[in-house]
């Protein structure tokens, strides 16, 4: 049976935060359990790397991945402090060490901002800087070192942005997120997935 590895970003504590009360770690602790729902009702085995209060460093949640399928970093964004509330979109990171995941991040991507209604800023890699063989996430880097065979690092929308802070505070918005990320990852696993009841 597929398994699937997905890794809430952050933890208590964490400042990365929006406008009006949205706080990254606990909307992708939201996030995470409804795309753990979806999954598990696909017939896809899925688990957690940390539980509400946790916060698990980065190392360990990558090598968490050992094992499974797909590992998934879930996160929201942040524009840099010059342009602040300023950008927007749904982007998906794919390991500078696995370029044939190059589509399935595409797809992700594109998905979840379609059902957002935010801009597809696509697939992408971030390399580290002192090592241009290496991923930039250290979280990345880990899951990579262990085998996991398909490792994404997704950020679903801007917080800083207003508008999108809005959707992120949205539990059906994140619910659709979730339920649009489980739908490609059962495709890429080649299993139906099961939309849900009603």
């Amino acid at each position: 049976m597929a398994s699937v590895m997905i890794d809430p970003g952050h933890g208590p504590g964490n400042p990365n935060r929006g406008p009006t009360g949205y706080r990254e770690y606990e909307g992708m602790w939201t996030l995470s359990n409804f795309l753990k729902e979806a999954l598990e009702r696909s017939g896809i085995r899925a688990y957690l790397t940390r539980a509400e209060n946790e916060d698990p460093p980065l190392p360990a949640r990558g090598r968490a991945a050992a094992g499974h399928n797909v590992f998934l970093s879930q996160h929201s964004n942040a524009a840099p402090e010059e342009f602040a509330g300023q950008l927007g979109g749904t982007e998906v990171y794919y390991s500078v060490r696995q370029p044939e995941n190059r589509t399935f991040a595409a797809d992700l991507s594109y998905q979840v901002a379609r059902t957002l209604g935010i801009q597809n800023n696509g697939a992408k890699t971030r390399a580290s800087a002192s090592n241009p063989s290496r991923d930039y996430y250290a979280v990345m880097r880990a899951a990579v070192d262990v085998g996991c065979p398909h490792v994404l690092f997704s950020e679903i929308a801007y917080h800083d942005n207003p508008a999108e802070e809005a959707l992120l505070l949205d539990d059906n918005m994140l619910r659709a997120a979730a339920e649009a990320q489980a739908e490609v990852i059962s495709r890429f696993l080649g299993v139906s997935y099961v939309p849900p009841p009603g």
